[in-house]
């Protein structure tokens, strides 16, 4: 696992950078007195383009990603794509669902303070983490996995702005993205290092089309 981190440090120092930006915001403030904040400063054009872009974060994306290595590259990719939408889901999903089923989302705690985009449909419940955040991770995690080692910045960045779009429609507190970010991330590393052995094997190496 060293040895992963250190090859595709650019990446990971991105997350790590982000990661403690968000944690050095919340030490003098609230969750919710930084929601408040990203709120007093929506602009026309940022409303349309995070209400768009927020979709990237939901799991079709990562299906069209895992189907095309199915198809283009080789079982191997298709196989720890699967693996690590999957696993990074279901604990965030678990998450949601037990430990932290009662959290509210910005709107069942500040409703009528809040900006509201038309044509967003904003939830209540199920708040942390943040589902679209951890998918976007894990997603970024997994092709900075398999791109050049440079090239991790922008898929960190990349999923920085969707989980970013996630505060600034008021879906979620900026606590539940950062833990989303860790989720994603983490679980698509482990993936990514438990399945190396498999990347060698010829029968792993095929794909669907010739």
């Amino acid at each position: 696992m060293k040895k992963l981190l250190r090859r595709y440090e650019p990446y990971y120092d991105t997350v790590g950078a982000m990661l403690l930006f968000g944690g050095i915001a919340l030490l003098p403030f609230s969750k919710e007195q930084v929601q408040l904040w990203i709120d007093a400063h929506h602009l026309p054009w940022l409303d349309a383009f995070f209400a768009y872009l927020t979709h990237l974060g939901d799991g079709l994306t990562f299906v069209i990603v895992i189907a095309g290595m199915a198809l283009w590259r080789s079982y191997y990719h298709a196989t720890e794509g699967l693996l690590s939408f999957a696993t990074s889901g279901l604990f965030t999903q678990l998450l949601k669902r037990t430990a932290f089923a009662d959290a509210l989302r910005p709107k069942g705690i500040l409703g009528a303070k809040l900006h509201y985009i038309a044509g967003v449909d904003v939830h209540i419940a199920h708040s942390f983490p943040s589902g679209h955040t951890t998918t976007a991770f894990a997603l970024a995690t997994f092709l900075a996995l398999h791109s050049a080692p440079k090239r991790g910045v922008y898929w960190a960045l990349a999923a920085g702005l969707i989980g970013f779009s996630r505060i600034y429609l008021n879906q979620h507190f900026l606590t539940d993205v950062l833990a989303g970010a860790v989720i994603g991330t983490f679980w698509a590393s482990l993936i990514h290092w438990w399945l190396l052995p498999l990347r060698e094997k010829p029968k792993w190496q095929k794909r669907l089309l010739p």
